[in-house]
């Protein structure tokens, strides 16, 4: 018996239980990042990402030449083009990209900034792939002793089989940064050796799968991630994965089961902590023309060494086309238990204490709706409202022992957002897009146990903003230049640093509060291509970039008392040669 006819009524039977369940939730997908390459084809995807005073990295790197991206924190939010339609796909084949067989980039700015990237590839076969990546990116911070480096080395593997691919990677990061967010003027005197932090990422994946399969047959995805992060104050946490699904495509109906299983041990110097994470997912994909739908359900158990817990979300999405190019209108219900750990907190927060209380994030239900569309052939928008309930939403705070580490407090929250897109698109010469989110945090029940707070619940969504705005553009003047810039703005956040016991004892608060003004950033770039830009061969391609960060030149804080660097300049040349 075909595995369609065995899911859909168990699919369905799914979703007429859960339509009396209040929890739900699933990971937030209308958040943007925009990380702009200044000599390749912009490509807009939405994703939620922290801009650190560090170069982010993909986990897995990718048969392609890698991307910068700038220094100035922040959290922002990526546009989807509208794509008009969540059908279940034919099997999707590989496009054969043009690879880089060899790329170096080498940069050098002020604060001593320091930038170099290689990357390898094999020359491309029909059946397999290797590929080599080193980076370094490193320079002095704001004030004294606050220097930062980052460090990466991943090679990376395909090799397919038919309709079968098997793919991995190993890979090696290592992140350097101090905690010089309080009292900057004392720093002076101070060791640099005792305030550093080093975190150590070692990972190591290997995916197995049939993605090239034909329409009709069963399709399947198995893979096994290993990390192991460490941090310079005896943290050691080691993270295991083992996910496969399995889904079937018919008449465009797609039914999927999903499962994974997370063992996440921790220790903090001699002591020993047990986290894991067990998800099961089961869903239909339904495709009747102008409507769409998608009927699931999801499970995720979660345990630790002092407790184990058991939730269901429903997984419910509807899409219908008002006009089948202009306007579409969605709406879902979902849910789902968001996954923290050390490792996670750490790329956030570079300067999080160790030793912390960490728990994972109940997202019990999210409802959302909005319209998407285009308004021509190049341009799209979306618009939307969501509103989340959360049990142990994260909330960085200043720590009561050491000001210059954050720790994490939790609390029930609800969440409303207001998220709102446009991109407009003109080919490879033009685009400009831009988007923004508001929004409104209401909290309830503080859930920590290692202080009181006023009326039991946190007083401020601290170190969250309420809005969030982008835009970003790019200009190609012709076949050597192109121009470049981003303006990110943040609303006024809230900071809280934490009272030891001896003070909240004498003056009966938990922490002081404090407000970090409004930021605007702004990024400037521009490329020249110095080889002939008809060279049919395109070998041996050579650029000069000139990169200019934080142009306003404030010195604001994200995290509190961390002030970011001020105005920056980054100018180098890029090579590749594809044969």
């Amino acid at each position: 018996m075909k595995p369609t006819k065995i899911l859909l009524p168990l699919v369905i039977a799914s979703s007429l239980v859960l339509s009396t369940i209040a929890e739900a939730q699933k990971k937030a997908d209308d958040q943007m990042n925009a990380v702009v390459n200044i000599d390749r084809p912009y490509k807009p995807n939405i994703t939620d990402a922290v801009k650190i005073e560090v170069t982010p990295e993909d986990e897995n790197i990718q048969a392609k030449k890698p991307e910068i991206s700038y220094a100035a924190p922040l959290v922002l939010f990526k546009m989807d083009p509208y794509k008009g339609t969540m059908k279940a796909p034919p099997a999707p084949k590989e496009k054969q990209e043009d690879l880089y067989h060899c790329f170096a980039k080498l940069g050098y700015g002020n604060y001593n900034n320091i930038y170099g990237d290689f990357l390898f590839n094999t020359l491309r076969s029909k059946t397999s792939l290797v590929s080599a990546e080193l980076k370094y990116d490193g320079g002095n911070g704001p004030v004294s002793n606050s220097a930062y480096s980052n460090a990466m080395a991943n090679v990376y593997g395909k090799q397919i089989f038919g309709a079968n691919v098997l793919d991995g990677s190993v890979g090696y990061k290592s992140s350097t940064n101090h905690f010089y967010g309080y009292n900057h003027d004392s720093l002076k005197n101070i060791n640099a050796d005792s305030i550093k932090q080093v975190f150590s990422d070692f990972t190591l994946n290997a995916n197995f799968g049939n993605p090239l399969a034909k329409p009709g047959q069963v399709r399947y995805d198995f893979g096994i991630n290993y990390c192991n992060f460490t941090d310079n104050y005896k943290t050691a946490e080691n993270d295991f994965v083992i996910k496969g699904d399995v889904s079937q495509v018919e008449q465009n109906n797609k039914v999927e089961i999903a499962l994974l299983y997370d063992a996440m041990p921790l220790s903090y110097g001699n002591k020993d902590i047990s986290r894991s994470i067990f998800r099961a997912s089961l869903g239909d994909h339904l495709d009747y023309g102008s409507f769409r739908a998608y009927v699931g359900i999801i499970t995720a158990s979660e345990t630790d060494t002092t407790f184990s817990k058991f939730h269901v979300y429903p997984d419910l999405e509807g899409e219908a086309d008002l006009d089948e190019k202009y306007i579409t209108a969605f709406a879902g219900i979902t849910g789902g238990l968001d996954k923290n750990n050390f490792k996670s907190f750490a790329l956030e927060n570079p300067f999080i204490a160790d030793g912390i209380d960490i728990q994972n994030s109940n997202e019990q239900i999210k409802l959302y709706g909005g319209f998407k569309g285009s308004i021509n052939n190049y341009t799209s928008y979306n618009l939307s409202l969501t509103w989340q309930s959360y049990q142990n939403y994260v909330f960085f705070v200043n720590d009561s022992t050491n000001h210059a580490r954050f720790v994490p407090l939790y609390d029930n929250a609800d969440i409303l957002t207001f998220h709102a897109d446009m991109g407009y698109n003109f080919s490879e010469t033009f685009y400009i897009n831009g988007a923004v989110n508001f929004r409104n945090y209401s909290l309830t029940d503080y859930l920590s146990n290692t202080l009181v707070v006023t009326n039991n619940h946190l007083a401020e969504p601290y170190q969250r903003p309420g809005t969030e705005l982008l835009l970003t553009t790019k200009y190609k003047v012709n076949e050597r230049i192109t121009f470049g810039a981003d303006i990110y703005d943040w609303g006024q956040r809230y900071a809280l640093t934490l009272l030891d016991y001896k003070e909240r004892k004498e003056t009966g608060q938990a922490g002081t509060t404090s407000t970090l003004p409004n930021i605007l950033d702004a990024n400037l770039n521009v490329s020249y291509l110095f080889s002939n830009p008809q060279n049919t061969a395109r070998a041996g391609n050579v650029y000069a970039f000139l990169q200019l960060n934080n142009i306003v030149g404030s010195q604001y804080d994200y995290w509190n008392d961390y002030p970011v660097r001020g105005f920056q300049v980054l100018g180098g040349v890029m090579v590749n040669f594809l044969k």
